[in-house]
């Protein structure tokens, strides 16, 4: 019951956003908890980072401080935007024809003068430089992704860039490190 009423909630205040968003107003960004938003996101994608026919699970690691201070955004399109980078990371792997023996997601964050960075980096395969320039373009796909999660990665663009994150990216020598920067709040 806990979890649909919260389900609940959320909707509503999707419901809300749409609204206002609507009317041209922005709702005004606000301190929000990166620990429990990213407790939220992990909970909404441990069905997806689950093993599949094709491929073992995939691991969530998460390294926070515990004192770790507020980001400034709009909490529900800041949790749609992180969980669209999760979702492109989990149809990289499944796009992979040899999966790594751990696919692997480490989500960092850490506190750094006026702001708070989040690190994603995965291990689902080689991204060109070429790619990583085109990334968050509307329907460019890198690493064989299918065009949904291609698409995914140009509203997190959208959305953070609304909320005055900065997003970048850069390959690994197994997979690539997405990098939103969020104002302190």
């Amino acid at each position: 019951l806990d979890t649909i009423l919260e389900l609940a909630q959320r909707a509503a205040a999707l419901i809300d956003r749409m609204r206002v968003f609507g009317r041209g107003a922005e709702a005004p960004l606000q301190p929000v908890n990166i620990h429990a938003l990213i407790e939220r996101v992990a909970e909404r994608m441990a069905p997806r980072l689950a093993a599949t026919a094709t491929r073992p699970a995939i691991t969530f690691s998460r390294r926070m401080p515990d004192a770790l201070p507020n980001a400034l955004a709009r909490p529900l399109p800041l949790e749609q935007a992180l969980t669209n980078l999760l979702v492109h990371a989990a149809d990289a792997f499944d796009a992979m024809e040899q999966h790594p023996a751990r696919p692997l997601l480490i989500f960092t964050a850490e506190a750094i003068p006026g702001a708070i960075r989040l690190t994603f980096a995965d291990n689902a395969g080689p991204v060109t430089q070429e790619e990583v320039r085109r990334l968050f373009e509307p329907f460019f796909a890198a690493r064989h992704v299918p065009q949904p999660s291609a698409l995914a990665l140009s509203a997190a663009y959208g959305i953070l860039h609304d909320a005055q994150a900065s997003l970048s990216a850069q390959p690994t020598p197994d997979g690539l490190s997405i990098e939103v920067t969020l104002r302190g709040g």
